[in-house]
């Protein structure tokens, strides 16, 4: 089973200061969060550490897991026994994680952009339903599903030209480094009436279990 915890940050933030919430967590987070320049990202960044926190007592593992978070060198985040990936945008904030696996996240809202800055990130066939879309849709719907498989697997935006997406529910990856080619289940993600795009990445066949946290009792 994968899980994924969601909030938004706005609901907390009107009730709990950062300072407030960095209790509950070990002080690595805290160095961490306050080297962020916008108030809202440090929140976001606190936020999604307290779904990892909520996300390793469901399944078993000690808090002590949470001192032992080491980083590859695209600076993802690893941790023995759990699989997981933490996304955010403006306010929402979500965490996908399971005890197999692995599995990459990304919520993006739409936002107003200027389309050709992009065109380096996507194939000739990918670009052309780009632009023959007027709306976002299409660009919100690649973007998410490209930068989850990069999350599961670990690397930066360089390989986002390494993946080929065959439709909504599938997407292969080939690794230069290693000359490998990995398949790629993807997931449309929707929360509640959220506009946000959400995909998320798995090479797991397993279902998926949402639960929003609107309480900071839920994470503590």
């Amino acid at each position: 089973m994968i899980r994924i915890y969601y909030a938004k940050s706005s609901v907390f933030e009107q009730e709990n200061s950062l300072e407030d919430l960095l209790k509950y967590l070990p002080t690595h987070f805290a160095e961490r969060a306050l080297r962020y320049q916008f108030s809202q990202d440090a929140y976001n960044f606190v936020l999604g550490r307290l779904m990892l926190k909520k996300a390793v007592e469901a399944l078993g593992l000690p808090e002590a897991c949470l001192n032992k978070i080491s980083y590859n060198e695209e600076g993802k985040p690893l941790m023995e026994g759990i699989s997981f990936s933490i996304s955010h945008s403006q306010d929402l904030v979500a965490c996908a994680f399971s005890a197999t696996g692995n599995i990459g996240l990304d919520v993006e809202y739409p936002r107003n952009i200027e389309r050709g800055y992009f065109r380096h990130c996507f194939n000739d066939q990918e670009w052309t339903l780009i632009q023959e879309d007027k709306s976002s849709h299409t660009f919100y719907q690649y973007w998410t599903q490209k930068e989850a498989i990069l999350k599961a697997n670990g690397l930066g935006l360089a390989h986002l030209l390494d993946i080929d997406i065959q439709n909504v529910n599938l997407a292969h990856f080939y690794n230069k480094e290693t000359a490998t080619q990995t398949t790629w289940n993807l997931k449309k993600i929707a929360f509640e009436e959220s506009a946000a795009y959400a995909c998320l990445c798995t090479d797991l066949e397993e279902n998926i279990s949402m639960e929003a946290l609107k309480e900071l009792d839920s994470f503590i």
